[in-house]
This record gives structure tokens, C-alpha cells and sequence, in this order.
């Protein structure tokens, strides 16, 4: 005992794998998000926190990548590769809120029939405003028409409904056209009695179908159809785990 602790201590040196890093991380992940904020960086002018946000999600999903694809030096259980989908389709959402909230674009006018707003890209052209009473409801249907580049893609019906008996404000039905690349959300908050104008809101969201994707991994991760289900084990009526049960020899 007293030999041992005279003995000179080896500082501790972690491990280095085959990928060049301590502790078997990679460093390619690095690369990955580090090219993908200089490659932003090359095409224009972006909002800082844009860039961070993309840098991070590209290096997250090239490690998680990497795990799932085995580049990791360890072996990778099926619990654990549910885990990691499922901090894939955090870092997605993470993509899309930082996206929609950089680059957003949000655009609120008065509009006369037959008459446009430009937003986002698009034109909105006023077409007309239909009125409808039912069930003690009056509801303001503007139908706008969604141009992109000189062409007609959609027409929209967002809506007013309103409850005379009742009082209150009128509730807005927007309308919603969901594409790859953005989704654009059109309201209608106010409408003239003669349904000569309306008062229109816009909002042209990019890259909101990534959100609606990372909820559909998040929750297919935790679902019981997941790689990492077959790795949970059953919980008692007292909220204790139970031992996983082994197959019987034969």
C-alpha cells in the first residue's frame, strides 16, 4: 500500500479511436456543420442566430447519422437507436423554428376587391367577399387567389365568423396552403358589409413541413412500433420496471 502510493501516477490520457478524436467522437460531424454554416455564409446575408441553429442541426444529425450507421466503435442497441431518432427530429424542429422565425414573412393590408398584396413571393388577389348566415352565425368568406411567378397555384377561403345573439369578437378561420418549402397562412380579420374590401394577414413560413416531420419521428420513436420499444421493459402496477424476461432454454 505504502509502495503504490510513492509510485509516480500516469496522467490519464483518453483513448483515441480510429476516427482521430478522444473518446471515439468523430470529428467529420464537425466538418459537417462547420461547411454547412461557411456554405450560408457564401450565399448572402443570414440572421446569426440562422446560422448557428443550421450549423448545430447539420452536426447533430452527422453524429446521429453516423451512430445509426455504426461509425460510432460500439455496438448499438435497439433502445438506443430510438433515442437517437428522436434527437433527429428535435434537431429538424430546431431547423424549422429557426427558419420560420429568420426568414419568415408577415404582411397585413387593407385589400379592395379586385385588388392584390404581395408577400412572400406571392400575390394574393382579392377575388370577392361571400356572406352567409346559419345556425345564428354570419359568417365572411374571402376567396383569395394564391399566384406565384405569374401563375394561379390555389385559391384560398379563409373566414369571419361572428355570433350576433351572443356578442363577442368574430372568430378568424384562416386558411392554410402547405407546399415542401414554406406554408402560407392567410386570415381574414376584417370585411366591409358591402363585400367591397377585407382586411387580409399573410404569413409565408418556410421550411414548416420539417416540423411537421420531426413530430412524426419524435412520436414514431416513442411509439411502441420503434427500434428501442423492443428494449423497454414492461412496468409494473406499482411503477417499477420489470426485469426483461429471457427465452427459455432449449
Amino acid at each position: 500500500m505504502g509502495a503504490a502510493s510513492l509510485a509516480p501516477r500516469r496522467p490519464f490520457r483518453p483513448a483515441r479511436s480510429r476516427h482521430g478524436t478522444a473518446g471515439g467522437a468523430p470529428r467529420w460531424p464537425v466538418g459537417v456543420g462547420a461547411l454547412t454554416v461557411a456554405g450560408l455564409g457564401f450565399t448572402g446575408r443570414h440572421p446569426v442566430l440562422a446560422l448557428v441553429a443550421f450549423g448545430v442541426a447539420a452536426f447533430a444529425l452527422a453524429a446521429i447519422a453516423g451512430r445509426l450507421l455504426g461509425r460510432g466503435g460500439e455496438p448499438l442497441g435497439a433502445r438506443r437507436a430510438g433515442v437517437l431518432v428522436a434527437h433527429a427530429g428535435i434537431a429538424l424542429a430546431a431547423v424549422a423554428v429557426a427558419a420560420s422565425s429568420s426568414y419568415g414573412e408577415e404582411v397585413q393590408g387593407r385589400v379592395w376587391t379586385g385588388g392584390s398584396l404581395q408577400a412572400g413571393g406571392y400575390t394574393l388577389r382579392l377575388e370577392a367577399v361571400e356572406r352567409a348566415a346559419a345556425d345564428g352565425a354570419a359568417t365572411a368568406t374571402a376567396v383569395v387567389s394564391l399566384a406565384r411567378d405569374g401563375a394561379v397555384v390555389d385559391v384560398l377561403r379563409p373566414s369571419l365568423v361572428s355570433y350576433p345573439a351572443r356578442g363577442g369578437r368574430p372568430v378568424a378561420r384562416p386558411a392554410l396552403r402547405g407546399e415542401p418549402l414554406r406554408d402560407v397562412y392567410v386570415s381574414v380579420t376584417e370585411a366591409d358589409p358591402d363585400g367591397r374590401a377585407a382586411l387580409l394577414r399573410v404569413a409565408v413560413n418556410p421550411l414548416m413541413s420539417l416540423l411537421w416531420a420531426s413530430g412524426a419521428i419524435i412520436g414514431w420513436a416513442a411509439s411502441p412500433c420503434s427500434p428501442g420499444a423492443a428494449g423497454r421493459a414492461p412496468r409494473r402496477p406499482g411503477g417499477v420496471r420489470a426485469p426483461p424476461r429471457r427465452a427459455a432454454a432449449a
